[in-house]
């Protein structure tokens, strides 16, 4: 799964660089967070920041992007998601 998390400050303008963001995947139904092995942030271009981890096991997820040093979740999260495997 790839997300793009585009860096706007509070008056929107871009924010260049990369910052350090952590994120985690919870079940929806049991509120269980997921481990996930591959997670990683790269700088996409100027101001975006590229969010990729595998989705293998199926379910209903939310990912809940946050920085952790400053304690506070970055806008449009929890962002719920659907896995689904077979055909």
């Amino acid at each position: 799964m790839e997300i793009f998390i585009y860096q706007f400050d509070l008056y929107g303008n871009v924010v260049v660089g990369s910052f350090s963001f952590d994120a985690e995947i919870v079940e929806k139904s049991t509120h269980l967070s997921i481990p996930i092995a591959d997670l990683s942030f790269k700088e996409f271009s100027p101001g975006i920041q590229l969010l990729e981890f595998g989705a293998v096991e199926p379910g209903n997820f939310l990912l809940m992007i946050y920085d952790a040093k400053h304690s506070t979740n970055i806008s449009n999260v929890p962002y719920a998601f659907t896995v689904l495997t077979g055909t």
